[in-house]
């Protein structure tokens, strides 16, 4: 199962060096999400992040930054459907992988748009309090699991990743467990990686 990591959307003291050490560790994927960055606040946190790992981190805002990075890796909200069709024609041809988020089933979009798509949440949220799970309940999972590159997203952790595995799921994803629980982002990854 592939391990994704997504951005704090707030501020991390020295999280380029985070990641960087979270990818010598053995990480996959880094989705950079902040929405509150401008265009320099995010070129400025590529530039410190190791040139040997960049072909690892999914954009999500300012795509025209990753073709001077030659990130292949483009992210769309569930709103931005339409813009990721803009993508698609050159997908192919620019070997591009694109991602994109989901929290209804029935949404799951034809996997020639996307690589894999974010499903959420899977277990309550850490990061969103109050944002509750349906999605281990619908009885539809597993065959949607097997037939689409779908990625848990939400309240995972170090105990309940087993429970995702037997799904079927392509990956999982972790925001709230690696930045906001324990004092230490690294260690946190470590336990999912080693668990």
């Amino acid at each position: 199962m592939k391990i994704i990591v997504i951005s704090d959307p707030g501020e991390v003291k020295e999280e380029a060096m985070l990641v960087n050490e979270m990818f010598a560790e053995g990480l996959s994927v880094f989705h950079l999400r902040k929405p509150g960055w401008d265009k320099a606040t995010m070129v400025a946190f590529l530039n410190q992040l190791n040139p040997a790992y960049i072909n690892r981190v999914v954009i999500h805002q300012f795509r025209e930054v990753a073709t001077d990075y030659s990130i292949k890796r483009l992210h769309f909200k569930e709103a931005e459907q339409e813009i990721a069709l803009k993508y698609i024609d050159s997908k192919k041809e620019k070997r591009l992988i694109l991602s994109s988020s989901v929290h209804d089933l029935q949404q799951i979009a034809s996997d020639f748009l996307f690589d894999y798509q974010f499903v959420s949440p899977v277990f309550s949220s850490i990061s969103k309090k109050g944002y509750f799970s349906n999605v281990l309940d619908n009885n539809d999972l597993y065959t949607l699991c097997k037939s689409n590159c779908l990625v848990a997203l939400g309240g995972i952790n170090d105990t309940n990743l087993s429970e995702l595995k037997s799904y079927g799921f392509y990956g999982a994803a972790f925001l709230g467990f690696i930045w906001m629980t324990g004092d230490d982002p690294l260690r946190q990854f470590k336990k999912i990686k080693n668990g």
